[in-house]
């Protein structure tokens, strides 16, 4: 599982996913997640948790439990005056395996639950950030010297695309084809049928000759 980022850049993300940055830090975000790794990685764990699950909370319940299992380890049961320290001890050493792996048990349940979320989700192929690097054909680093060529539209598209959001990033891709006639647009709404699992629409695109020097994930 990815592991999530510092405390300082989940702020940032957080207010980024729910729309609360303002234009200069959401200008940084969109440069960092073309350019840093684990800081993508981040926002895609983020961006993937429904309902505001969020995998800190694990460490919450993790936390949780261990004060459980400290105040039973501590209390040694219903421990009577007449018994010895040796016998409390004893009965400790006792119970702490088996409330180790009861807290262990429910730790990898909460934590699978989780890594389902993200790993499956809407029935998408997970990918590795470097296996979608030969789909990519535009410019992803952005310099602040040289003028824009891309239109907000095509940003938001090409950035979902960039980020494998592929379920967001379909629907905003055809706009820009049926709308545009954007055959980059068009060969990126391919790959990401494909990665969909939708292998049929995909080479139904993919096989149009405007992309017969295109690298193909088939």
């Amino acid at each position: 599982m990815t592991p999530l980022g510092n405390e300082k850049d989940i702020d940032i993300l957080d207010r980024y996913i729910y729309g609360l940055s303002g234009q200069e830090e959401t200008t940084e975000v969109e440069e960092r997640l073309r350019r840093d790794v684990s800081f993508r990685d981040t926002y895609n764990l983020l961006l993937s948790v429904s309902e505001g699950t969020r995998v800190d909370g694990l460490s919450e319940k993790w936390s949780q439990l261990r004060s459980i299992e400290s105040n039973i380890s501590e209390d040694g049961g219903i421990a009577t005056e007449q018994e010895t320290k040796s016998n409390i001890t004893e009965k400790k050493k006792k119970r702490f395996p088996y409330i180790r792996i009861a807290i262990a048990a429910i730790l990898l349940f909460l934590i699978g639950m989780t890594a389902g979320k993200i790993m499956k989700k809407n029935n998408e192929i997970v990918m590795p950030v470097a296996e979608l690097e030969p789909y990519i054909r535009h410019e992803t680093i952005r310099s602040s010297q040289k003028k824009q060529l891309l239109t907000d539209d095509q940003q938001m598209a090409y950035n979902n695309y960039v980020l494998r959001d592929f379920r967001d990033a379909k629907p905003l891709l055809k706009n820009l084809w049926d709308n545009d006639r954007d055959t980059l647009a068009l060969y990126y709404l391919g790959i990401s049928q494909w990665y969909s699992g939708e292998e049929s629409k995909a080479k139904e695109i993919l096989e149009l000759p405007f992309y017969n020097t295109y690298e193909k994930p088939y």
